[in-house]
């Protein structure tokens, strides 16, 4: 699974097509058909994958699999189009935490968690701190995140333990996006 790098997902996710992307779906979709095309035969790539074992989500996203060695690659999509700034960034470090549990556990030699939107709130805006911080001043995501108190009805706060540094790249007219390797 050489060729399942963070450059390639890079190529993916400026190579689409974007006319009609504008839910996280056609993107899924459109990510989907592009990466079939480029990994040919050897590789399934599917989406929505469920796990058989309880985990943090109940599926994947993106599953690519190596259909000679088995090995598997996961990708998460976050695509908020509305602010709601502190519940979506903590959806997207619950999914990344989830990634991190899928290469522990599940045996995924590698992950990756992709967000894309076109509201600046997510990475710019007069709050810095708490989860703001990690989005739009590119602190150090890593350790024990808090999560604002209405969010808690889902959950408290999560455990990293890799480091991640979100960096904001312009991909369409005010759009942007990050990718992290998990």
């Amino acid at each position: 699974m050489n060729n399942i790098n963070l450059d390639f997902i890079n190529e993916a996710v400026k190579n689409i097509n974007y006319n009609d992307v504008n839910l996280e779906i056609a993107w899924q979709i459109e990510l989907i058909i592009w990466l079939r095309q480029k990994l040919g035969t050897d590789y399934r790539v599917l989406p929505e994958m469920p796990l058989a074992q309880k985990d943090i989500k109940k599926e994947i996203d993106i599953v690519i699999e190596n259909i000679t060695t088995h090995q598997k690659s996961a990708i998460e999509l976050k695509m908020p189009l509305k602010s709601a700034y502190p519940r979506r960034m903590s959806q997207a470090i619950i999914d990344i935490a989830f990634l991190e549990n899928l290469k522990k556990s599940h045996s995924y030699s590698k992950c990756f968690f992709i967000m894309m939107t076109n509201n600046s709130g997510f990475w710019s805006g007069r709050e810095q701190d708490n989860l703001y911080q990690y989005f739009r001043k590119q602190e150090n995501l890593t350790g024990k995140i808090q999560f604002p108190e209405f969010f808690t009805e889902v959950q408290k706060e999560i455990q990293l333990d890799g480091i991640y540094k979100i960096e904001w790249q312009d991909i369409l007219e005010n759009w942007k996006y990050f990718i992290l390797e998990v």
